[in-house]
């Protein structure tokens, strides 16, 4: 077709290519294509929202507070007793058990002054259209 997109049909090593379209030389060139953030570190706002199946290992909140582990009830106290489900676990990674409207979220690591605060997680459709 008449196009110039970037591509790789021989699985170059050093990633997409195109043509110059000079006919000069060299005659193509890789193409500076940012890469994707891994699927896990960002969630589906359209299709999940709340980011319930969210399962990164984003740390911090929005305001860069280390969060507290799930397994742990200091320095903030909590009722998430099962950690088998909702992502929780022996982590301190970002989650929304359910109960978050605003995304996932994390208890507090470092003091019980916010209880709690949301994390940053980006959305995969926007952090994967950023070209």
């Amino acid at each position: 077709g008449e196009h110039n997109f970037c591509r790789n049909p021989s699985e170059n090593s050093g990633g997409p290519w195109c043509y110059n379209g000079e006919g000069t030389v060299p005659r193509w060139d890789t193409c500076n294509i940012p890469e994707c953030a891994p699927k896990e570190e960002c969630y589906d706002t359209a299709e999940d929202p709340l980011g319930r199946q969210y399962r990164g290992h984003i740390s911090v909140t929005i305001s860069g507070l280390l969060c507290q582990r799930w397994d742990e009830k200091t320095p903030n106290g909590h009722g998430f007793d099962d950690l088998s489900s909702n992502g929780l676990g022996e982590h301190n990674y970002c989650r929304n058990p359910g109960v978050g409207v605003g995304g996932p979220w994390c208890y507090n690591g470092q003091s019980t002054e916010p209880k709690w605060e949301y994390c940053r997680v980006p959305d995969c459709v926007e952090t994967n259209n950023e070209v």
